[in-house]
């Protein structure tokens, strides 16, 4: 049984409800965006990681070729042809320098410690532990400029936490580089 959709419902209810509630822009999905921040009137640019990184770069992460889509809600997700093995979905919201990059640390990850990942974008952190079930989920975040990426790895059943944990780090450095 997959997992990517749940996991990406998760990010967005977190994510939305970080940010404080819709200020009209749709986030992710089309490329970069240009927008006002809420209480702002300097324009955002966000990032788009499911434009900006390819199936190419994401594949060799997950263990095999991978092809991207577009998720409900927006969003994406890059899987691999057989739904037991890896996929991960990415979410890009503006609010980086907002103050939304802290607040999207709580209640991704239901037993999973958030380590701080050094030297990626304008901050990075990682989870690995269980949402739901016994399958451990990686769960990260980057601030790339004004732009909070969501990162919800589904690894293939029976990854190890180490083996998540570095597919988390692959991931969020991928992400680190669309800036």
């Amino acid at each position: 049984m997959r997992r990517v959709p749940a996991v990406v419902a998760i990010v967005l209810l977190t994510t939305l409800g970080a940010c404080g509630g819709s200020d009209g822009s749709s986030g992710s999905g089309s490329g970069g965006s240009d927008g006002a921040a809420p209480g702002s009137d300097k324009a955002v640019k966000v990032l788009d990681p499911c434009t900006l990184l390819t199936p190419e770069q994401v594949g060799p992460v997950l263990g095999g070729a991978a092809t991207v889509k577009e998720a409900p809600g927006g969003g994406c997700s890059f899987a691999q042809e057989d739904p037991r093995d890896a996929s991960v979905g990415f979410f890009a919201t503006p609010g980086a320098s907002g103050g939304g990059y802290e607040s999207t640390k709580a209640g991704l990850v239901n037993d999973g410690t958030i380590e701080d990942v050094a030297g990626v974008g304008d901050g990075a952190w990682l989870a690995v532990g269980k949402v739901g079930g016994d399958s451990l989920q990686g769960q990260g975040v980057v601030a790339v400029g004004d732009t909070i990426v969501n990162i919800s790895l589904s690894p293939a059943s029976g990854a190890d936490k180490a083996r998540v944990t570095s597919m988390m780090e692959s991931l969020i450095s991928l992400v680190g580089t669309i800036g």
